[in-house]
């Protein structure tokens, strides 16, 4: 091996084991997925090829109806239409394309997930589609909400924001699927003080109609201890931000400006100031949401914006991810970035993937791709805290056949870069170790 003399030998073994393991388990999903599947042989599932393969992975045998189909489109297809849209492209188009290998585990996902509360969501369904259109339309969902909140209105902007967050289709209405989100929003949405978190009641075969979605006192354990786990959360996230507001918002502007942000993240890392580029990079992890549905129009507009609280977290999570890797990092750039730049230009990354797969030459195509995908800030390098990024996707490729197989949406959105290629098939070489 050429050295890589950042990591212990006994810890790389071990975690470039594990990543073996998974590339090869989710390899044989995709496989398994598309022999079995996909009869077109396109290398992807289409409409009537993702039905059967959602029907068959539910232990009923669940047949999806073409709404429920399409959702899980949009669900699997979400992050490239917002990519799509921002480019100038028509993010319809792309929620409804074929689910492509890289997505098969996400659509898995959120199918199983609506599956296992489509009993609930059918019963309501049934007391507020009053037309019996198949969807709830804004009035609906305000009737739902309302019943949800014992009897008291909803004020039209909850409803609203309920409503267009939950839309995933884009079709401004909310479907059965969809509703599961409309759900998990209402529950999570930060109530004045005192307010009550009602519960939904399962429906058996004894309730009626118009009961089933009757809000009451918890009658079962778990519905009790889920509300106090709810609002012992919420109390908890309001405290953190008042307490983050209190003590880094100089300006009294109820947000963190970029000054704010970098002494804020300097602080919970022990006093290590935030370089300019760490701080842009949390800025735009941070609202990786906003970003996808078009908030910002370029990346001046995204560094220029306050992180506002709803994203404190976000900027939290992705920061002390990134310092627990620190160390690593700072030894990789200590020797691959030979002129002091603090970022790695197209050639310095070749030779550090070169390293990483046992002194063999990366492929021209293989380089581009990931330093493609890694450039978060599209600046044309790759800085510290976007180095774990290209780490990544250095040992998410496939080392195999490249048939069917598509790029990893990324680089940066704002700049709307050119869309990557695939990553090309790799020089035959040992796996990677683990960085």
């Amino acid at each position: 091996m050429v050295g890589v003399t950042f990591v212990k030998k006994q810890n790389q073994s071990a975690r470039r084991k594990a990543i073996a393991d998974r590339k090869k388990q989710h390899a044989k999903f995709i496989q398994e997925t598309l022999n079995k599947w996909d009869t077109s042989g396109t290398g992807a599932l289409n409409f009537e090829e993702l039905r059967n393969w959602l029907t068959d992975i539910t232990e009923q045998k669940t047949k999806p109806d073409d709404g429920e189909v399409k959702w899980v489109q949009s669900m699997a297809n979400f992050a490239k239409a917002g990519l799509a849209k921002e480019r100038g492209g028509e993010a319809s188009t792309v929620l409804e394309a074929s689910v492509l290998p890289e997505d098969f585990k996400l659509a898995a996902q959120a199918w199983m997930s609506y599956v296992d509360s489509k009993e609930e969501i059918d019963a309501m369904f049934k007391k507020f589609d009053k037309d019996h259109s198949a969807y709830l339309d804004k009035p609906q969902l305000a009737e739902l909400l309302t019943a949800l909140n014992e009897g008291e209105p909803v004020p039209d902007a909850e409803v609203d924001w309920v409503l267009s967050t939950s839309d995933t289709l884009g079709n401004g209405v909310i479907t059965p699927p969809e509703l599961s989100k409309a759900l998990s929003l209402w529950y999570a949405r930060e109530p004045d003080e005192g307010t009550k978190l009602p519960t939904i009641e399962k429906p058996n075969e004894k309730m009626t109609t118009t009961s089933v979605i009757k809000v009451v006192p918890s009658k079962r354990a778990n519905q009790s201890s889920r509300r106090k786990e709810i609002v012992e959360k919420k109390k908890k996230h309001k405290q953190f931000i008042k307490d983050t507001l209190d003590k880094w918002d100089k300006s009294g502007t109820g947000a963190l400006s970029f000054e704010e942000l970098q002494n804020w993240l300097s602080d919970i890392s022990a006093g290590e100031k935030a370089t300019e580029d760490e701080v842009h990079w949390v800025q735009v992890m941070a609202q990786k949401e906003k970003v996808l549905v078009g908030t910002f129009k370029k990346k001046e507009d995204l560094f220029d914006a306050s992180v506002l609280p709803e994203d404190f977290v976000a900027a939290v999570e992705v920061w002390m991810a990134y310092k627990d890797s620190k160390e690593e990092i700072e030894a990789m750039f200590a020797k691959y970035d030979t002129d002091g730049s603090d970022s790695l230009d197209r050639e310095q990354l070749k030779s550090l993937l070169k390293d990483l797969n046992d002194g063999v030459d990366p492929e021209d195509g293989e380089v581009d791709w990931v330093f493609t995908n890694a450039d978060q800030l599209g600046n044309g390098a790759i800085t510290k805290p976007e180095l774990k990024k290209a780490l990544g996707l250095w040992y998410a490729r496939d080392d195999g056949d490249s048939s069917g197989r598509t790029a990893s949406v990324g680089g940066d959105p704002i700049a709307a870069a050119a869309a990557a290629a695939p990553p090309p098939a790799a020089a035959a070489a040992p796996a990677a170790p683990a960085a």
